[in-house]
């Protein structure tokens, strides 16, 4: 009996076989192992436990609910062995409440350097004038950091909704990663 089932079909079969070897290879492939370069190596978190620490309010703002819970907190993180295996770049992810919306200028800086721009996804509104919670990425410089005790504080620069008319967001967590 001869079997006759032509280029098509052929192809069609080596293309499927080959997606099969392929899918089959990845998953055998997905071990967990050490962190690669490039990769997390390292995980230093901080929880904010009162209003005050995670709050960040506009510095320029003039209404006295604003101004009587300024300045804003400097915070502090421990990085005990930082250096060791050699960083090559860092990260902060931060837990933002968006709080007033309208607020613009967020920004984050470590040890006192320059203020770092906490990038924003535009989100709808709730009636109340707050913006919902998300996760954010800040790209650190390394120079910023160092061994053992690090600080950190948020800024922004004002507010445009509504009658509030000071900017307000909040930092829930900060975690670094390295």
């Amino acid at each position: 009996m001869r079997y006759d089932i032509g280029v098509r079909t052929m192809a069609r079969v080596v293309v499927l076989l080959t997606m099969i070897a392929l899918v089959g290879g990845m998953a055998m492939g997905q071990r967990f192992t050490h962190p690669q370069a490039g990769e997390v190596y390292k995980e230093y978190s901080r929880t904010m436990s009162t209003y005050a620490e995670w709050r960040v309010i506009d510095p320029n703002a003039t209404n006295s609910g604003a101004t009587s819970r300024l300045p804003n907190q400097v915070l502090s993180i421990n990085l005990p062995n930082f250096y060791a295996g050699t960083p090559i770049k860092a990260e902060a992810v931060i837990d933002l409440w968006g709080g007033h919306a309208g607020t613009y200028g967020k920004k984050i800086r470590f040890n006192g350097n320059s203020w770092l721009d906490i990038p924003l996804i535009d989100l709808p509104s709730d009636p109340e004038c707050y913006l919902y919670q998300m996760n954010v990425t800040v790209p650190i410089p390394l120079s910023d950091l160092q061994d053992g005790t690090n600080t950190f504080e948020g800024t922004n620069a004002g507010q445009t909704c509504f009658d509030f008319g000071w900017g307000q967001f909040g930092m829930n967590s900060v975690m670094i990663r390295v």
